[in-house]
């Protein structure tokens, strides 16, 4: 007897508790148009060791969230994150070269959260396509006189990306759901990389000089602009 009391009182408040969610779910705010200034913070952290070479950076995200359950809801997601710096180097005791670089890098995500407690904390699943850039451009010239026997220089190759990642975070809303809300999170994002690696077209030929290019871009992709660590800093509007 004892066990039918349990099982119908078990019953009972998992009933209730479904009824709750979804009468929640019909009067709290659905959407959520947010801006994510992390990729900034990112970009700051890539050229903070830069800053006497004239680097500079930017980054932001934008990102539109439905909520299509009291548990569950899907999203979009755009961010951009670039920087360059310029190196001037001493190719021979009287040459001197000046080389720019610039990279950029473009995202497009979809995303799926579970909100854990039906309520604020989440988990959040992304798969997406990125694109990214790199630029170099320069000049070589003779010390004696720069302005004769100049020769400049392009450089130019991109890739494309499968992004995958995950991160848990945190709603906060203040006051009653609805209107202004901050979402920190933080998680690991995983860059794929679309076909054989571009970077040595951006060395001329030079097998050495490839290798290290190669090494440092898949520095750059794994843990800067394609993937690795995720932290957000999203503010935004429920409605």
């Amino acid at each position: 007897m004892t066990r039918k009391w349990l099982a119908v009182v078990v019953l009972v408040a998992v009933t209730a508790g479904a009824v709750f969610a979804q009468d929640d779910f019909k009067t709290m705010p659905k959407n959520t148009f947010s801006v994510d200034i992390g990729p900034a913070l990112i970009a700051a952290g890539i050229m903070a060791g830069l800053t006497d070479m004239g680097a500079q950076s930017f980054g932001i995200a934008i990102q539109h969230e439905v909520q299509v359950h009291p548990y569950f809801s899907v999203g979009g997601r755009f961010a951009y994150l670039g920087g360059g710096f310029k190196l001037r180097t001493e190719e021979r005791i009287d040459i001197t070269a000046v080389t720019r670089m610039r990279l950029d890098s473009f995202s497009l995500e979809g995303h799926t959260r579970y909100y854990i407690f039906g309520n604020s904390f989440f988990l959040d699943g992304m798969m997406g396509l990125a694109y990214m850039s790199a630029t170099f451009t320069g000049e070589e010239f003779p010390d004696a006189i720069p302005s004769l026997d100049k020769k400049s220089f392009a450089s130019f190759a991109s890739r494309t990306y499968i992004k995958l990642g995950m991160k848990l975070g945190w709603r906060i809303d203040f006051g009653k759901p609805g209107g202004f809300v901050f979402e920190p999170s933080i998680g690991y994002y995983v860059g794929v990389g679309l076909g054989p690696s571009p970077w040595n077209r951006l060395t001329a030929g030079n097998n050495e000089d490839a290798d290290d290019l190669d090494n440092m871009f898949a520095y750059i992709e794994n843990l800067l602009l394609a993937g690795g660590p995720r932290a957000a800093l999203c503010f935004g509007w429920r409605l």
